[in-house]
């Protein structure tokens, strides 16, 4: 008899309201021991790793070959950006080029396994530094 008394869309409402009011909103003891993992701090996972060193690099532009030196850093992995690949390709060692690559428009960076990246340096960069060593 209840029921019929209080419209159906009414009803719904009361029976809400009234499962919110059963509700335990207090977390369990096992929910609040459990913690996630903390993350890096910001600065730590954005932060930019030192320049590469392109003295320490050379790149051959008769014979399209660049090379790189070992980075110390466990799980550190070289990239080179090219306009078809700005985000940059895997690279180790020697990366001799596919096709004739522009000094201007390639540049080598490394990202750190702990986060972060350095910042590019450019194929001129490393003819250049190799110019002003020999001079």
């Amino acid at each position: 008899m209840f029921a019929r008394m209080i419209p159906p869309r009414n009803a719904l409402f009361a029976w809400l309201a009234a499962a919110g009011l059963a509700c335990n909103s207090q977390p369990s003891a096992k929910v609040a021991d459990e913690r996630p993992a903390e993350a890096p701090p910001a600065e730590v996972a954005h932060s930019r790793a030192p320049k590469p060193d392109a003295a320490r690099m050379s790149f051959d532009e008769s014979t399209q070959v660049l090379q790189l030196y070992e980075l110390p850093e466990d799980g550190a992995h070289w990239l080179v950006a090219q306009p078809t690949e700005p985000r940059g390709v895997p690279a180790q060692g020697d990366f001799k080029f596919s096709n004739r690559a522009d000094p201007k428009a390639v540049s080598v960076f490394y990202t750190r396994a702990k986060g972060g990246m350095s910042h590019p340096v450019s194929l001129q960069e490393i003819v250049d530094a190799k110019k002003a060593a020999v001079h």
